[in-house]
């Protein structure tokens, strides 16, 4: 299984996201495999954090440019691979979403700077679903805060009343 991690606003909780999730599906005794797509490096930085402090490094890949053929690669040898994709448009993003079978769009319901991104995001989904139609898309709110229900409903009633929009 690939799940990427996606989006096209930076400061989102991606690699947060990726990193946490990778982790605790390894911990669940799953193959797991990361596949660092930012050029910052944050998931790479993040894993050699994690070494040093004595915890085991995460099976991590660096891929950049059209990584649709590794990534399906990759994948034969991890039972599930996670896409660390960088906060903007990138060619990685659009082409993990034509082998991915999920993809998660992490957003803060509070920063309506990153709802409004959605917009070109499920744009971006929608054209990779029609070479890959099997893509699950997901949005998730992230950063929610428990005293902010009712924003976080505001946004999710909007998101699931329009048909354009990626559905939770």
């Amino acid at each position: 299984m690939i799940i990427v991690i996606g989006g096209d606003k930076g400061g989102t909780g991606k690699s947060h996201l990726a990193t946490n999730l990778t982790v605790c599906l390894s911990q669940q005794g799953k193959r797991t495999g990361l596949v660092e797509t930012d050029l910052n490096g944050s998931t790479k930085k993040w894993n050699k954090r994690r070494e040093q402090a004595g915890l085991p490094p995460v099976a991590l890949n660096e891929a950049y440019g059209d990584i649709s053929a590794k990534i399906t690669k990759m994948a034969d040898v991890a039972e599930i691979l996670i896409i660390d994709t960088a906060g903007y448009d990138s060619t990685e993003f659009r082409t993990a979403l034509k082998v991915a079978d999920i993809v998660i769009v992490p957003i803060d319901p509070l920063a309506q700077v990153e709802a409004d991104s959605l917009q070109t995001v499920t744009k971006i989904v929608r054209d990779a679903q029609k070479i890959n139609p099997r893509l699950a898309a997901h949005v998730l709110l992230y950063k929610c805060q428990p005293n902010t229900f009712s924003e976080q409903q505001e946004l999710r009633d909007s998101l699931n009343s329009h048909d354009y929009w990626l559905k939770q």
